[in-house]
């Protein structure tokens, strides 16, 4: 009878053991799961991300590091998770809050929505970053938010700092409707939205200020406004790229319906879309102070403005270049239908169309010193006191102008080109050289 009772007991306390191996066992592939679906997500960001040239990487820290979920719908909940080398989640859902989120002095710090709207109600900034690296925000929308810079989020003394697959919509500020950045190099905006946002002075959307190196792709800005950068303005910041983005119904009471570049050299925008944005000066895009901008494979159609440069205003930035872009059905009340080129030396458009494009003077004019007149009946004629010019910017024989067309004066001895439009589309190139006193 004690053998049978010894072998009962064996039995039951194998089979707990069991049981509690299973678990274990049950315990570890979930855990392992939720691993594996968070570091497939960073993955997944990665290979979306803008190729800038560089290498990016995951640190373990991201990958496997401190991680929090934020169950309490307000923006102090949020900010009591804060922490360097953390991912923070938010749950579906509106959060709201009377004051600002505050991200000071973090390092790594990620911060990962899932249909989650952070709601300022018109009382408040909702982010605001300062003297911190690295910090990603992801899938959140962003509305209702207000402050002097930077309606929504605010950037100071902040590096390489990332908004990715957000929306915002609805913000107002002073400057930078939705976002405003000062001396915060390396940041990125890609796969957002913007929409309907404010600013009274500059930015309606975005405001970077001495923030060099900053990117913008993969981006639709539409109805935002300010009185100069309509969607944009970028400030004293070097080396900023906006590519692969569509911006339209924008405006700016000023300049730069879409896009002001204010003292940043080496600005470059590609592969854009630019529409219905409208601005007193400069339709579109606005490049004021800032040497070596390039526009390239981008379309400018249906922009406008009041006075001149229906679509782009140059002024006073020399080397700029147009690329492989085309301009139709832009509009400006006196010159340059389609480009005022103002006091900007070595200017070159390269394999680029120009199609009606309309002002009551010209549709490419320069400096004022040469007047295309008729454009409106797809003709082109150059005034015969014009016609020996001196330093011309430079339009290649592989330009193609439907109504319009061209040249301009600079400062400094470069090839002079002198375009006349015979009829039906077909140019004839006549080269001088030239030499100033």
């Amino acid at each position: 009878m004690n053998c049978k009772k010894g072998m009962i007991i064996l039995i039951i306390t194998v089979f707990l053991f069991s049981i509690a191996g299973v678990c274990a066992s049950d315990a570890n592939t979930t855990a392992m799961a939720m691993v594996d679906e968070h570091t497939t997500e960073e993955i997944n960001e990665i290979s979306s991300a803008p190729n800038t040239g560089e290498k990016l990487e995951l640190t373990s820290s991201e990958m496997l590091g401190n991680t929090k979920t934020v169950t309490e719908h307000t923006f102090n909940a949020i900010e009591k998770e804060i922490d360097n080398d953390t991912i923070i989640y938010l749950e579906p859902g509106k959060y709201t809050g009377t004051s600002e989120i505050k991200i000071n002095s973090i390092n790594n710090l990620k911060i990962i929505g899932n249909s989650t709207i952070l709601d300022a109600e018109k009382k408040t900034r909702i982010i605001n970053i300062t003297d911190s690296t690295n910090i990603t925000l992801q899938g959140i929308t962003f509305t209702n938010a207000t402050a002097n810079i930077g309606g929504a989020i605010y950037l100071e003394n902040s590096a390489n700092c990332k908004v990715a697959d957000c929306i915002f919509t609805n913000n107002n500020g002073i400057i930078g409707g939705a976002i405003g950045g000062y001396y915060s190099p390396n940041g990125t905006i890609a796969n957002t939205t913007l929409t309907n946002n404010t600013a009274t002075q500059s930015g309606g959307a975005i405001s970077w200020y001495e923030s060099p190196n900053g990117i913008i792709t993969n981006t639709t800005l539409t109805n935002n406004t300010a009185t100069s950068g309509g969607a944009i303005f970028w400030g004293t910041s070097d080396n900023g790229t906006i590519t692969s983005n569509i911006f339209t119904n924008n405006n700016a009471t000023y300049d730069g319906g879409a896009i002001r570049w204010y003292e940043s050299p080496n600005g470059i925008i590609t592969n854009t879309t630019l529409t219905n944005n409208n601005a007193t000066f400069g339709g579109a895009i606005v490049w004021f102070n800032s040497p070596n901008g390039k526009i390239t494979n981008t379309t400018l159609t249906n922009n406008n403005a009041n006075q001149h440069g229906g679509a782009i205003e140059w002024y006073n930035s020399p080397n700029g270049k147009i690329t492989n872009t085309t301009l139709t059905n832009n509009k400006a009340t006196t010159f340059g239908g389609a480009i005022q080129w103002t006091y900007s030396d070595n200017g070159t458009i390269t394999s680029s169309i120009f199609t009606n494009n309309n002002a009551q003077n010209n549709t490419i004019h320069i400096d004022n010193r040469l007047q295309l007149v008729r454009t409106q009946r797809n003709q082109l004629q150059k005034q015969p006191k014009n016609r020996k010019l001196q330093n011309l910017a430079v339009f290649k024989r592989n330009s193609k102008i439907k109504p319009n067309i061209n040249t301009g004066h600079n400062q400094h001895n470069i090839q002079t080109v002198d375009v006349q439009l015979i009829r039906r589309k077909h140019i004839r190139i006549r080269q001088h050289s030239s030499k100033t006193s």
